[in-house]
């Protein structure tokens, strides 16, 4: 039985009574239709059945009114989805729910008890000698006996039931500290979904009816905030949710070094593959028509096809004698720091300490969507640090950097001026920004699979890499993620970066040379690339204040994205 505000006071069904109550509503479906916890009070069974999946709705709805509020909540998502993908299962559900009652499965608890299992059934081999009794983790049977945990979530499906809920009651890191086995939490979240994802499959194969899992999440000794102002009782900072569920958010790899490695010399042959040739033909302004966009497709084209490939053949000539003679040099530099979010900044600390609000080495401040959404998107309101672990976590993550360029364009492009060869002037310029873009994204794969080493990605085609289909991301100061350009002078002071590669930063804070590209590095899974668009004048203030500067500089730096009149 549930109780407190909303409560749902009904216990839980087995197996058997799901099977039950299915064939009885099975009869009487066209004399429901499910719209809401409060049509559904005094039907007993059916009620309680399509009870919580009611709630799950009023839950998602009060969420779409917080994200109205300006300044919008801390939430992490943790479902892997394609484009489209959730909108289109929440319509699934919701078109289903309109139609007939949805059956959720019972009590996992219950099940698992008739099992009668024992102490050894719950450590299997793995866990033979963890030093605590593990008996009643139930949670762990999804690693040492799944096909238990597999059986359960088939009588169930079996017995009519639509939705199943996944064995992680009690997968968060505050709940299995009462096992020793905090670390634990993302495998057994993962091993848990695994297993009832393969329960519904197998069955909706079977029975040719589609089936649902849910995840799901207990209680803990833990409480999540209220309004932090009585002037405001709209807003919930709800980051302490992060408490219960970044478990199953960050899955953490400790990078091959900490600090800088500076890369002198690097060979400009290796970044010839990773070169986008697209912007190249921007520069002269060499557009094809559908379906002939983009390289190499632009070589068809029948307006500028024949003038793209000469000017393309000559960039080939050009670069290759840039190579051979070392006319263009590549320079670049990368580091690691330990790291940990609290809010929507991104704390930095030395390795060597134990990480506390009041030991940063270095904050990189971050700024959080605020425009509204469409109301049918359930889209979350972004931040850089939503993708870095909190700092009261538990979860020990980290943060990189990098800054890469290409030295001698200009010199050179000056040389073919006093030649007189404009075209070539423009043409070395134009290699020499193609290949710093192609050094960041050479890197960032070297980033991957090697100096962090947190994908197992295989060499992906260059295609891909410029479609971004790869885990993690490299956002740029001064870009949508984060358009304050000033957190580049965080950048330069952390990683001494002028010192260690002579790339520098102007007074208005462009980098030089002018062919060069940095930014930061995120691991999580989870990170997408985003702009954070409009913002009010509240948001502004709180950054000016964390930063320590005046409302004006922040507004003069934000201008493209402050969403209110400074006169």
């Amino acid at each position: 039985a549930r109780g407190g505000n909303g409560a749902i006071h009904g216990a839980r069904f087995g197996a058997g009574a799901v099977e039950h109550v299915a064939g009885t509503l099975g009869q009487r479906r066209k004399k429901f239709r499910v719209r809401g916890w409060k049509d559904l009070a005094g039907q007993n069974h059916r009620g309680q059945l399509v009870a919580r999946f009611s709630v799950t709705f009023a839950f998602r709805r009060s969420l779409k009114a917080r994200r109205s509020c300006r300044m919008a909540p801390t939430i992490h998502y943790t479902a892997e989805k394609g484009e489209g993908e959730v909108s289109s299962i929440e319509a699934e559900l919701r078109d289903t729910i309109q139609k007939r009652i949805m059956v959720l499965d019972g009590g996992m608890g219950t099940m698992i008890q008739q099992k009668h299992l024992q102490e050894e059934d719950f450590r299997g081999q793995e866990f033979k000698e963890h030093p605590r009794s593990l008996k009643g983790n139930n949670d762990l049977l999804s690693i040492t006996q799944p096909e238990v945990i597999y059986g359960i979530h088939k009588e169930y499906l079996l017995a009519g039931a639509d939705i199943i809920e996944t064995n992680t009651f009690s997968s968060t890191r505050i709940a299995q500290a009462d096992y020793g086995m905090e670390e634990l939490a993302y495998r057994l979240n993962k091993a848990s979904a695994e297993v009832a994802r393969k329960a519904a499959d197998d069955v909706a194969a079977q029975t040719g009816v589609k089936r649902y899992v849910a995840g799901a999440v207990g209680p803990t000794n833990r409480t999540l905030s209220v309004s932090p102002s009585v002037e405001r009782p709209d807003f919930r900072n709800i980051n302490k949710i992060e408490r219960l569920i970044y478990g199953l958010c960050f899955s953490v790899v400790r990078p091959q070094f900490l600090g800088t490695r500076v890369f002198e010399k690097y060979d400009l042959r290796r970044l010839v593959d990773f070169i986008d040739w697209k912007p190249f033909f921007d520069v002269w302004q060499l557009r094809g028509k559908y379906p002939n966009r983009g390289y190499p497709k632009i070589f068809k084209d029948k307006t500028v096809g024949k003038e793209a490939q000469r000017v393309y053949d000559d960039a080939q000539g050009l670069l290759n004698r840039l190579i051979n003679s070392n006319g263009l040099q590549a320079r670049g530099l990368v580091g690691f720091w330990p790291a940990q979010s609290q809010g929507d900044d991104i704390l930095v600390f030395a390795d060597d300490v134990t990480p506390t609000s009041s030991n940063p080495v270095a904050t990189f401040y971050g700024l959080r969507q605020q425009a509204e959404k469409d109301s049918a998107s359930s889209e979350p309101y972004l931040c850089l640090s939503d993708f870095v672990a909190p700092l009261d976590s538990g979860v020990r993550d980290y943060v990189g950097l990098f800054a890469v360029a290409v030295f001698g364009a200009e010199e050179l492009s000056r040389d073919f001026e006093r030649q007189a060869d404009d075209y070539s002037s423009i043409m070395v310029k134009a290699l020499a920004d193609r290949l710093a873009e192609a050094f960041a994204e050479e890197l960032h794969a070297r980033v991957r699979r090697e100096l962090w080493g947190y994908s197992v990605e295989g060499d992906l085609p260059a295609t891909d890499l410029h479609k971004l289909r790869y885990a993690g991301i490299r956002p740029a100061a001064g870009y949508p993620s984060q358009p304050d350009h000033t957190e580049k002078r965080t950048m330069w002071s952390l990683a001494n970066i002028q010192e260690k590669t002579g790339i520098g930063l102007t007074e208005s804070l462009a980098m030089t040379p002018a062919a060069a590209v940095s930014g930061l590095y995120f691991s999580n899974t989870k990170s997408s690339y985003f702009a954070v668009g409009k913002i009010t004048n509240e948001q502004v203030e709180d950054y000016a204040r964390r930063k320590e500067i005046p409302v004006s500089e922040a507004e003069r730096w934000l201008g493209p994205n402050l969403g209110y009149d400074t006169d």
